[in-house]
């Protein structure tokens, strides 16, 4: 299943997102869907939803291809979404970004007395390896961690 989310931004600064099922994307048919301007399909709809909103347009996201791999809630009652590895990094370009990754297992990941994150943990070390070899920053940019810590939010 195709679908596009867009990500609007109020006078606040706060971030919503509306998300909308796209016809299946084909070779033959990529720019007509997932196009941003006007007369492609995605760029349509934006220019609908712009007239429905007062907010700003921040971001377009669109997935061409979903695979569900079946809904099985955890066990374990700590399994929860608020419970986050925030991951600290630093683009080559000098701008620092963070990335969380929910239902962090503290038991695991904890330290006594802190929320800091020991990155030589095993598991920890073998997804930083992971995201400074094979990921992009914002700026499409290689990057480094320069460290980690358990928070609790849900932004």
């Amino acid at each position: 299943m195709s679908y596009v989310t867009h990500t609007i931004i109020d006078r606040s600064g706060e971030r919503s997102f509306t998300r909308h099922h796209l016809p299946t994307v084909t070779n033959a048919n990529y720019a007509a869907v997932t196009g941003n301007n006007i007369g492609q399909n995605v760029g349509d709809l934006r220019l609908s939803l712009a007239a429905i909103t007062m907010g700003n347009f921040v971001k377009h996201e669109v997935t061409a291809h979903t695979k569900l791999t079946g809904i099985v809630q955890p066990g374990d009652e700590n399994a929860q979404r608020e419970t986050k590895l925030l991951i600290l990094c630093l683009a080559s370009n000098g701008k620092r970004f963070s990335i969380e990754i929910p239902g962090a297992n503290r038991t695991l990941l904890g330290q006594p007395n802190t929320d800091e994150v020991d990155v030589t943990i095993t598991e920890v070390d073998d997804l930083i390896s992971w995201l400074e070899t094979n990921g992009r920053s914002p700026w499409d940019t290689a990057f480094t961690v320069s460290g980690a810590r358990l928070v609790g939010r849900n932004l």
